[in-house]
């Protein structure tokens, strides 16, 4: 009976040590298993705010790129508006009557064109205002949302190992953390989606944009008409 016992005492004692081995060796993988995925998804970040930043650089090089196209097309509109009043000025000839009218063309041409450039120039930039402010406002939200889901992943990361330590069997250990890390993904998608979307923004700004250029260049044209409509009765003929 005692050779019993203590083969039974013994068979025990090597199921709690093969236990123990097999939870160390769980809890081991477990653990590299965490740390190797935390590694991934922080590469995953780092690649994420290195695309972002390379968008944002891009769209700054088109608005430059842009800015300087409306520069270069003004100054050739402004060239050409020069050879039309020295012409306009040279089919006057001597008539003062004429040369004056020329000159009251020329200032109220000129302010109806500062006044269409002031008002697109305010359109492009509340519309960029209010891209730039509806982009950061969305970065900052997702930014938010990253960094809650970093802490309650490394909650969850710590939760488990505290558990391996603490002797809790492997499937216990497993099921909780991935029960904590589908709390944690689905908080974060629920963040995310609250966040207005950028594109809806930007095209009720560009819509705003577009209005208030078209609305610039009626107000240029009735000006220009009207500029027009003065100097051909000036010089009783058609002035081109």
């Amino acid at each position: 009976i005692a050779d019993r016992e203590e083969k039974r005492d013994e068979m025990q004692a090597n199921r709690e040590e093969k236990r123990a081995e097999m939870q160390e060796q769980f809890c081991t993988r477990f653990v590299s298993g965490v740390e190797a995925q935390k590694s991934r998804l922080g590469e995953r970040y780092q690649n994420t705010w290195e695309k972002r930043a390379d968008r944002y650089g891009k769209m700054e090089q088109n608005r430059d790129d842009r800015d300087e196209k409306l520069d270069g097309n003004r100054d050739e509109q402004d060239a050409k508006r020069v050879e039309w009043y020295e012409k306009l000025k040279t089919k006057a000839g001597t008539d003062a009557t004429k040369l004056a009218a020329v000159e009251t063309f020329k200032s109220e041409m000129e302010a109806a064109v500062a006044a269409r450039r002031a008002a697109v120039d305010t359109a492009i930039e509340t519309f960029r205002a209010g891209v730039d402010s509806s982009l950061k406002g969305r970065k900052s939200g997702v930014d938010t949302a990253a960094m809650a889901f970093k802490t309650s992943y490394e909650a969850a990361i710590a939760e488990a190992k505290s558990a391996c330590d603490g002797g809790t069997d492997a499937k216990t250990v497993r099921d909780e953390f991935q029960s904590d890390m589908k709390t944690a993904r689905d908080a974060f998608q629920t963040s995310r989606q609250s966040l207005e979307k950028v594109s809806e923004e930007v095209k009720a700004l560009a819509e705003t944009k577009n209005t208030a250029i078209k609305a610039a260049m009626s107000a240029f044209k009735t000006a220009a008409d009207a500029a027009q409509a003065k100097l051909k009765a000036a010089f009783g003929t058609t002035a081109e």
